[in-house]
């Protein structure tokens, strides 16, 4: 479009006819655009002499008959063929033109508002390819953002399940909450529970719901209480067990009276946050739906306790296996659904491919091994997979798998395939994605075990040791060796 000049009504015109049309579209235009274009017209409004009559042929050429008459009615002090109100602007056409600027400023601060984050070439390159499949390589997205990956990945995931939008989630206000979130995260200098973590959990709770379909079952405020779950379930994690803050009596074990200690308090930390206005993702709901989500994210965060596993495990097998399970499940066992899932996010990193599971199985192993040097040093006895002298990772992996995560992931596997009606269209695995490398990932930990079986035996046998029928072998912590640690997840 021709260069606007000052005092050019049938340019201004068709200038301010273009942005009308494009904001009629969801189009933003430009502040440089709209500062200039509304500029002018306030120029013209108070700069047209009386009795000048160019202002008709120039409005003229504004072809939509409605636009053509605000403009004559507003921005012309002569009696028009386009308007029959009087030759001076009247106070409410002046106030029409002021109340139409304010809006078109709204919606310029409103897009601003809901930019969002910047994000990296890189990384965004890695969103499109990877963020909706389950081997997501959370560590690149570490390495890329510096180690604090949370805000960006929590961010993205909202804004593909257009949660900003069907909520009024500002843009700002959400990243300034994820923001805090990820320095909650890094007060005790974590190997494993850190905003690293935090970011996959969030990141295998969209694939869960997206990639599988389970979306279309799920209400928004279902989505939305299932990724604020993921985002805060081990804020401030302080890197002990629940076992280790209620064996040394701590403050953490005083204030929460020895139940789910960890869990309260990441909740407890999570709602401060969304007390502070400006950080409150939730402030625009209803009070009802507000209440619904609350309730949802608590379940959920007091679900990752790992000493409810069996329990919670117990539950689902046999809500699965009653006659009118697809109407409980419709109705009071949703939560119980949405307790699985993340439950499941929290412990899945054993069925993503191995050059995930093993980073990460290092990482938790070296934080238990750092419990076990504090308990040490505090006189008390150390927690099973804390001591570093002698802890057996293979095998204690391999127990992790047979024992917790395999029939937890055969019962999802279950409770997907049944609310979904049977396995999906997503390759052989269908749903249960997962099984391929849990399998793998088995195979490689026996791989591994039965060779440090074997170097055990022939090192004893070397000092002349007689081991009759072998021994159980202590593995020691080493990430060239192994590629990885012990994965027994704890709270």
């Amino acid at each position: 479009m021709a260069e606007l000049g000052p005092g050019d009504p049938a340019a201004t015109a068709l200038k301010l006819h273009e942005l009308v049309q494009r904001l009629s579209k969801g189009e933003v235009p430009a502040a440089s655009d709209l500062m200039k274009t509304m500029a002018l017209a306030a120029d013209i409004l108070t700069r047209t002499p009386e009795g000048e009559n160019s202002g008709k042929e120039q409005l003229a050429a504004v072809k939509n008959e409605q636009v053509r008459e605000w403009l004559a009615s507003t921005f012309t002090r002569l009696d028009s063929v386009y308007s029959s109100r009087p030759n001076k602007p009247t106070f409410k056409a002046v106030a029409q033109a002021l109340v139409i600027g304010q809006y078109i400023d709204s919606i310029y601060r409103e897009s601003s508002a809901n930019a969002g984050p910047p994000v990296p070439a890189e990384v965004a390159q890695l969103f499109q390819e990877q963020l909706d499949c389950w081997g997501f390589d959370i560590f690149s997205a570490e390495s890329l953002l510096s180690g604090h990956p949370l805000c960006l990945v929590s961010f993205e995931i909202f804004r593909r399940h257009d949660l900003l939008k069907k909520h009024k989630i500002s843009a700002h206000c959400l990243s300034t909450f994820l923001t805090q979130v990820e320095r909650g995260y890094s007060n005790h200098g974590n190997p494993y529970h850190n905003a690293t973590h935090g970011a996959d959990v969030v990141q295998t709770v969209h694939y869960l719901v997206r990639s599988t379909g389970l979306e279309a079952w799920l209400s928004s405020l279902e989505i939305l209480a299932m990724l604020l779950a993921a985002t805060v379930h081990d804020l401030d994690h302080t890197g002990t067990t629940n076992a280790f803050h209620v064996q040394s009596y701590s403050e953490y074990a005083l204030c929460y009276n020895d139940r789910s200690v960890l869990e309260n308090h990441h909740l407890y930390t999570a709602f401060k946050l969304l007390k502070k206005e400006e950080q409150n993702i939730l402030k625009n709901l209803q009070e009802e739906d507000f209440r619904l989500v609350r309730g949802l994210v608590i379940d959920m965060v007091l679900a990752t306790d790992m000493s409810l596993h069996f329990e919670h495990l117990q539950e689902m097998k046999q809500l699965l296996s009653a006659p009118d399970v697809l109407s409980q499940l419709e109705t009071l066992a949703r939560p119980k659904v949405l307790c699985l899932l993340l439950h499941m996010a929290d412990i899945s990193h054993p069925g993503k491919p191995w050059r995930l599971h093993c980073q990460w199985t290092s990482r938790l192993t070296e934080e238990f091994f750092r419990q076990g040097d504090r308990q040490r040093a505090l006189g008390l006895p150390c927690s099973p997979l804390c001591d570093r002298t002698n802890t057996n990772i293979p095998q204690s992996q391999l127990g992790f798998m047979e024992y917790i995560v395999g029939p937890a992931y055969d019962v999802c596997g279950d409770l997907l395939e049944l609310l979904l009606a049977g396995p999906s269209s997503q390759g052989e695995a269908g749903l249960r994605v997962w099984a391929g490398p849990l399998s793998e990932n088995r195979s490689r930990w026996k791989t591994r075990n039965e060779c440090e079986e074997q170097q055990k035996v022939e090192l004893l046998g070397a000092q002349g040791v007689d081991i009759p029928g072998g021994s159980e072998v202590r593995t020691v912590p080493s990430t060239e060796r192994h590629g990885g640690s012990a994965t027994q997840h704890k709270d």
